[in-house]
């Protein structure tokens, strides 16, 4: 019957493309996916293809299957419902793009990124003390401040990609420009001219400083990586997230996992990048370690391009930083202004514009009041309802928009909170690294010397381990108490992520105890003579395995699998949906902001506990005293903690009507007893919305009578978060 239809089909009239033995190829596979694709349709109340018997004639069921008439029904069945489009512009189609196919090309990008980040940030501090002759606190310091400005570009990469570009361009044009930046790291470490000399500062009195264009060219590049970085990170997440239709129940299943995957394939780069590239940069070479994730980077840039017509794209909808300030510079201008007693007096998008997924409608809620204020309409309203124009959004501001506004408020202070979780995190690559430089990392059975900067393995190991069995186990486990479909509930997993990072610098502090203490034995024991000017206790050999490093590396790792998972979903889920790149750079930004407080922390420490021993972070790290700064630290994350534990309570999840107003699961999940039928407005056009006009005082407003949803007729959701 498949084959007759084709000829059938190729014989009827029209142009000569129409007629040919191809152009039925796309509809028998359409058929094909009629079979397989898991969307409802109102027709009797029960999918196509699985019609009860009695309710619709078997002749009528294979007539409706089969006939090459409905070949535009068929089509508007595998289109995706989630407004996406292809890069012509045109509805995207569920069979021929998206989904994991193109999640594995736009994962490449991000894979490829972390592989060239980790691998230089690595090394980065043993090698701004060697070839850039800087002292410990130093190249401490300047790690964080690039490993801060790298995850806090992606603000400026989100308002690129959600103001004009969209997440793909803003993709593959950051990724052009990161292979150039990676290009001009390998130069200033390969090329004669620009390239330090490395030596032993501490003993070497001949070793020559670098010069001006040495340390500028290679801050330059580094720093243009970190400009780079910022547009990929911003729209990866984003942008794979838009490879899965929501209206499909198991493109939706997928998209719940997605982000556990990702986590993990970015994991996967870093393990690679500490690890093999981290080998080769000491036996080989920093221009070759550095050169490799060069060339992945070209190879990556290239794949992504050429997978363009697997995308499914969003359109931007607009600065979302604009839309911020347009409520605020609304309600300041309408502070004297009362609120109408009744919410449905406040300007609302049509139920037109509502249609689109970017800009649904947003319940109105009663916290934050005075920004209802943006919302309150006047006179302007009558004015451009003649003029057939929208109000000036700087002057009257809808009440979706306002609440996008309350939901970024909402997210501070769990945002601020999570700070001291990426403050802890930023030591791994600085005195993590010191403390394992000076420990014995030889391998006697094999008589392999492991790389100090090779130990971030751990944490990328442990995180890949874990997240699959996090995924398989630990989620149907505690779904079987909880009841939720995550297991626990969002900030319920970034809390034990908190613990088990307090966990992890608290242990950190107690090995650094004990290689003090077996330092200064060493010492004693072997009359070793310290010239502590110099800091000579940065190169000994301790007799202790650098193995005592792997509990709090592992900790670290464990804690990234709670925290950090869980913090790109809850961003990714609670922002705006107009604002989805900008919920992924909150979630960088804390990476940021967080290597900053580091920093901070540093200087301030490194100033205030400055004596003749060298004070708490100094060069000789048989006479500092690390140790101190990490119960320093471990004391910040357990207050921090306690202050988390009260934002989480207060804090109320977006609820959207239409879907699951739990406060566990994430709005982008279609809730079990929410059903869409995608061909319904084809055989049944709903309804035009009523109409009716309320006069209060001299303003007048249009307000659209719709139908009240199942629950909380005005979306309000009073219950508060409990973790």
């Amino acid at each position: 019957m498949p084959l007759l239809s084709c000829v059938l089909f190729s014989l009827r009239p029209g142009p000569w493309p129409e007629r040919t033995l191809a152009a039925p190829i796309p509809y028998v596979l359409g058929l094909h996916l009629q079979f397989r694709c898991n969307i409802n349709m109102v027709e009797h109340g029960t999918k196509v293809g699985a019609l009860p018997v009695g309710s619709v004639d078997e002749s009528d069921q294979k007539s409706y299957i089969l006939d090459p008439l409905d070949k535009e029904e068929l089509e508007v069945l595998d289109k995706v419902t989630n407004e996406t489009v292809d890069f012509r512009g045109r509805p995207a189609i569920r069979s021929k793009s998206g989904n994991w196919k193109a999640c594995f090309l736009i994962f490449g990008t991000e894979v490829c990124e972390r592989m060239a980040f980790y691998s230089i940030s690595a090394n980065l501090s043993m090698h701004l003390q060697e070839a850039l002759h800087e002292d410990v606190s130093v190249s401490a310091r300047n790690v964080n401040n690039w490993v801060g400005t790298t995850f806090l570009t992606p603000l400026l990469g989100a308002f690129v990609a959600d103001s004009f570009a969209g997440r793909y361009w803003t993709i593959a044009s950051f990724s052009c420009g990161y292979f150039v930046a990676l290009a001009l790291v390998v130069m200033s470490v390969t090329l004669p001219t620009l390239k330090p000399q490395s030596c032993d500062v501490l003993y070497d009195e001949k070793c020559a400083n670098p010069t001006s264009l040495q340390v500028g060219f290679f801050y330059m590049s580094l720093y243009l990586m970190a400009l780079g970085a910022g547009g990929i990170k911003s729209c990866v997440a984003g942008f794979a997230g838009d490879q899965f239709d929501d209206g499909d129940k198991k493109e939706a299943k997928r998209k719940m996992s997605f982000m556990n995957w990702w986590f993990v394939s970015i994991s996967f780069g870093t393990m690679c990048s500490v690890s093999f590239l981290v080998y080769i940069q000491i036996a080989v070479g920093l221009e070759y370690g550095w050169g490799i994730p060069a060339l992945i980077s070209a190879f990556t840039t290239t794949a992504f391009l050429l997978g363009t017509p697997l995308y499914r794209h969003r359109k931007p909808t607009g600065s979302p930083f604009a839309r911020v300030a347009q409520v605020i510079v609304a309600a300041a201008r309408k502070y004297s202004v009362q609120l109408p007693h009744d919410d449905d007096l406040l300007y609302e998008i049509d139920d037109k514009e509502a249609l689109d997924p970017a800009n649904r409608k947003l319940p109105h809620t009663q916290d934050f009041t005075f920004l209802d204020k943006a919302a309150v309409p006047g006179a302007e309203v009558m004015i451009y309802n003649c003029k057939g124009a929208r109000p000036d959004p700087w002057k009257l501001c809808t009440v979706t928009q306002v609440e996008e506004v309350k939901l970024l408020i909402r997210l501070l202070p769990i945002w601020i909170t999570n700070l001291m979780f990426s403050a802890v995190f930023a030591q791994v690559g600085t005195l993590f690294l010191n403390q394992g430089s000076t420990m014995n990392r030889k391998i006697e059975t094999i008589g392999f010397q492991i790389p100090a900067a090779s130990f971030p393995l751990f944490v990328t190991f442990t995180i890949c381990s874990l997240l699959p069995l996090y995924d398989k186990f630990f989620v149907p486990f505690m779904r079987r108490f909880t009841g939720e479909e995550r297991g626990i509930s969002l900030l319920q997993r970034i809390g034990v992520g908190q613990v088990v990072s307090t966990l992890s610098i608290t242990v950190a502090a107690c090995v650094e105890m004990k290689r003090m203490a077996v330092a200064k034995r060493y010492i004693f024991e072997n009359g070793i003579i310290m010239d502590h000017s110099k800091g000579s206790g940065a190169t000994l050999d301790l007799p202790m395995s650098i193995f005592w490093l792997t509990p709090q590396y592992m900790l670290t790792g464990a804690s990234e699998v709670f925290i950090s998972v869980g913090q790109m979903e809850f961003f990714y889920s609670q922002v705006p949906d107009s604002m989805r790149s900008v919920g992924a750079a909150l979630y960088l930004s804390t990476v940021a902001v967080g290597s900053f407080v580091s920093s901070l922390l540093v200087t301030v420490v490194t100033k205030l506990t400055m004596n003749s021993n060298g004070g708490w972070i100094g060069n000789d790290l048989t006479r500092s005293h690390i140790d101190y700064f990490y119960w320093l630290l471990a004391t910040l994350s357990l207050l921090n903690f306690s202050i988390y534990i009260a934002c989480a309570r207060w804090y109320k999840y977006k609820t959207i009507p239409g879907r699951s107003t739990s406060t566990f699961t994430s709005p982008e999940v279609i809730s079990p007893d929410v059903t869409f039928h995608p061909i319904k407005p084809l055989l049944h056009p709903p309804p035009p919305p009523t109409t009716t006009t309320t006069h209060h005082g001299n303003d007048s407003a249009q307000i659209k009578q719709l139908p009240d949803p199942p629950a909380h007729r005005n979306g309000h959701h009073n219950g508060n978060e409990q973790m």
